[in-house]
């Protein structure tokens, strides 16, 4: 099953950052992993969201690949340069859809965020 690893970032210093994105779709995708999208928030509809955020949805094939590039020691130089060019929140989610008989959601495509449940890794 697929396992989907949700990061927000609110970056401070962009020119260091840039060399973060580059490196880690990389790594990323060594580990079988694909970036979906990124998206940037420009308007809070509900709750609490910092506009300017950018929000990336990552699936990897199943929860031990993403295991296994989250806790990699290439990955961890790449949280030291993250840790310090911008304010992070990070989620390993696991889809959920078996909770409120939601399996029609198979038919649809599987980066339905919403679909997930989350086990998060707050990094400020």
């Amino acid at each position: 099953m697929a396992a989907y690893l949700i990061g927000q970032v609110i970056v401070h210093e962009e020119d260091r950052f840039a060399p973060y994105v580059e490196r880690t779709s990389a790594l990323i995708a060594h580990y079988g992993g694909e970036v979906l999208d990124v998206v940037r928030a420009v308007e809070v509809v509900e709750g609490h969201w910092p506009i300017g955020a950018l929000t990336a949805l990552v699936r990897f094939p199943d929860e031990a690949s993403l295991r296994a590039f989250w806790d990699s020691p290439e990955n961890a130089a790449m949280k030291d340069l993250r840790h310090g060019t911008a304010i992070s929140n990070v989620a390993l989610c696991l889809s959920a859809r078996y909770l409120f008989g939601l399996s029609a959601l198979s038919t649809r495509p599987r980066t339905k965020a919403s679909s997930s449940f989350c086990r998060e890794n707050h990094r400020r």
